[in-house]
């Protein structure tokens, strides 16, 4: 089952590309909007792209993988690998703040 996109996470990816865009999105429409961005990127300004994957911490064999492949639009399952990834950083977030709460708690 797919997790939905926080609104946190999809502010930080919106933030990250210098996107306009409303924060209703949903995340197939942010998703279109990220490929179109990306595509831009790898076109202009490549240094810049590999730089904004390197601080997001996505992987670059994933990255390369994606490129090397034979995909119609690679620029879109980039722009997936950038959300997942988000969402997966949010998770770990969200996951160690509950247990630090939980230490937090148990010291009063």
């Amino acid at each position: 089952m797919k997790k939905p996109l926080k609104p946190y996470t999809k502010e930080l990816i919106i933030n990250s590309f210098d996107l306009e865009s409303p924060t209703t999105l949903s995340e197939s429409e942010l998703e279109k909007i990220l490929a179109e961005r990306v595509e831009y990127l790898l076109a202009n300004r490549l240094e810049f792209f590999f730089a904004a994957m390197y601080r997001m911490d996505i992987q670059e064999a994933k990255i390369h993988q994606v490129l090397n492949s034979n995909q119609a639009r690679p620029a879109l399952a980039i722009a997936r690998l950038i959300i997942q990834r988000q969402k997966e950083k949010q998770a770990s977030r969200e996951k160690y703040r509950s247990e630090t709460d939980f230490f937090d708690d148990s010291l009063d």
